[in-house]
């Protein structure tokens, strides 16, 4: 279910690293409300603020499939 969500939002997020010249993983942790929208999304870590953020932008448009409860998880993102 994570994988068919962040999926079509991975041309987004890999446009965030051509605006920087850092490398290395994002980890983002994401909300995800029962309806399946991103309640929120946070930067664990970066190797740029800059480029955390970004990320962090992007992966929040991410629509996931409704569930009962929703849920939390950390997803790394490599540049």
């Amino acid at each position: 279910m994570i994988a068919a969500a962040v999926d079509p939002m991975k041309p987004q997020v890999k446009a965030c690293g051509a605006k920087t010249a850092a490398t290395g993983t994002v980890q983002v942790r994401l909300k995800v409300s029962p309806d399946g929208r991103v309640a929120s999304a946070t930067v664990k870590s970066a190797p740029d603020p800059a480029l955390g953020a970004c990320v962090a932008s992007a992966i929040a448009k991410a629509v996931f499939p409704r569930t009962d409860l929703g849920g939390t998880f950390t997803y790394p993102f490599t540049f």
